[in-house]
């Protein structure tokens, strides 16, 4: 390739153009994803993460797997948070709607996302009012007065996302994590809820790290989502730690294993993120 050039001549006392033979360099990413918004197309790149299988001799450290992590999911919350706001949003412009008007409205705003199953509309009576995933409302699971992600977010704070305990949805029959948000009415009681369906693996990575590692999310002592969820190692390292700060890191010693683990909180969210690698006491 010919580039051009610009140079000052000192010994004619004048700018020259010039050419020369320039090469190109072709630079190739590998294994970057960029997360899409899902609502109005917006945010085309709200946060990357680098996505590195990880091989034996490249193995990352504790504290650069802990922080990949911690990006992956707060990328995510983000991501669900703009999405539940334009939901909450539509609500309060329309606070009457039709089951399909509903519907198609909170199919647009979820816009095709392959990171979560469906957006809900909870009136103030805990009865589902339409859903982005049916046309029609499954009358079968219309009561979810007694859920507890809806007795926990129709009092509180409107527009914050609250991260739900796992639960098993009522058409699906599917685990899910509950993201919900509180649609503001003026008197902070009894007010509307949105609530998204998350899929466990959404907020995990998708790299496997080793063979006696993890990666959970934790909340209030209990574990949220595992990438190995039938371990009974995630509620022991989870029993034998206190997060206290941004990020901690701790050898704890279990059932005969040394286990490295590395965490760090959610400020925004209050969610921990946290990182273990068990070895073995009679390894070398």
């Amino acid at each position: 390739m010919i580039g051009q050039y610009i140079l000052y001549n000192s010994t004619v006392g004048r700018f020259q153009a010039g050419k020369i033979a320039m090469r190109v360099l072709k630079l190739r990413v590998e294994n970057l994803l960029i997360v899409g918004s899902g609502f109005n197309d917006m945010i085309k790149a709200l946060i990357f993460f680098v996505m590195l299988p990880v091989a034996a001799s490249a193995s990352p450290t504790g504290r650069a797997t802990i922080d990949l992590v911690f990006e992956l999911g707060e990328s995510r919350m983000a991501l669900a948070e703009y999405i539940m706001r334009g939901a909450a949003d539509y609500l309060i412009e329309n606070p009457d709607p039709g089951s399909s008007e509903g519907h198609s409205a909170f199919k647009r705003i979820l816009n095709g996302s392959t990171y979560f199953r469906s957006i809900l509309a909870i009136d103030e009576n805990g009865q589902l009012m339409f859903d982005s995933y049916n046309w029609i409302p499954f009358l079968g699971a219309k009561d979810l007065s007694q859920r507890s992600y809806f007795l926990g977010a129709t009092n509180a704070v409107g527009k914050v996302l609250r991260v739900g305990d796992p639960v098993v949805g009522k058409q699906s029959g599917q685990v899910f994590l509950p993201f919900t948000m509180a649609v503001p009415n003026g008197s902070g009681r009894g007010q509307r809820v949105v609530m998204m369906t998350v899929p466990p693996k959404t907020m995990l990575p998708s790299f496997e790290v080793c063979n006696f590692c993890g990666v959970i999310i934790a909340l209030d002592g209990k574990v949220l989502v595992a990438d190995k969820p039938m371990s009974d190692v995630n509620e022991a390292v989870i029993s034998r730690l206190t997060f206290e700060g941004e990020y901690g890191a701790q050898e704890l010693d279990l059932r005969g294993m040394t286990v490295e683990t590395h965490w760090r909180k959610s400020s925004r969210y209050g969610v921990v993120y946290l990182y273990y690698r068990a070895t073995p006491l009679t390894d070398g």
